[in-house]
């Protein structure tokens, strides 16, 4: 998908709809399933005239491979990096929820399993001094009402994707509060 128009050089025009470039990256993935899904995650979540129709791309695509394809698409996914986590979660066997409010006053990235928060950290959002103290703040109070939190990095996503997994699986495996958080 092409966000920035400027990098088409003397081009001034698109060659293909959103709906193709989304069916596009799904027909052919980069190796990674869950690259793909990023891509059209990322793709619904443009301005609407540049947001792909689902109902264009499921019919660029067979009919039960896009209803197993677009059934892992979630525009609720604020990052790519959520959504390559949430998808190879899924991929290994784990469910997990999309932005969820929590405590009454946090949305959190990932949930799993009601108690395991995933936050999906960059620099882009997490870096200035008062950015960094918010999310320690609220990592305190979300560990305060019972919420084991994971935070994961787009390098660690990306890199070191087993030692992600295994985390999560360990924790899974043996953080379970006693009692469900508030």
């Amino acid at each position: 998908m092409l966000r920035d128009r400027s990098r088409l050089g003397g081009c001034d025009r698109v060659m293909v709809t959103p709906s193709t470039a989304a069916a596009q990256s799904l027909l052919h993935p980069p190796g990674d399933l869950a690259l793909s899904i990023a891509v059209v995650d990322s793709a619904l979540r443009l301005r609407p005239e540049d947001r792909p129709r689902l109902t264009d791309v499921a019919r660029l695509l067979r009919p039960g491979r896009a209803r197993e394809l677009l059934r892992l698409v979630d525009a609720r996914a604020e990052s790519g990096t959520e959504s390559v986590v949430r998808v190879r979660l899924r991929e290994a066997g784990v469910r997990a929820d999309v932005q969820v409010w929590v405590s009454g006053r946090y949305r959190v990235d990932l949930l799993v399993d009601g108690w395991l928060v995933i936050e999906c950290t960059s620099w882009e959002f997490h870096a200035s001094p008062q950015q960094y103290a918010d999310d320690r703040r609220r990592t305190v109070a979300l560990t305060t009402a019972g919420y084991v939190v994971l935070e994961v990095t787009y390098r660690q996503v990306f890199e070191e994707w087993e030692t992600v997994l295994a985390a999560v699986r360990h924790l899974l495996a043996t953080a379970r509060p006693r009692r469900m958080p508030r």
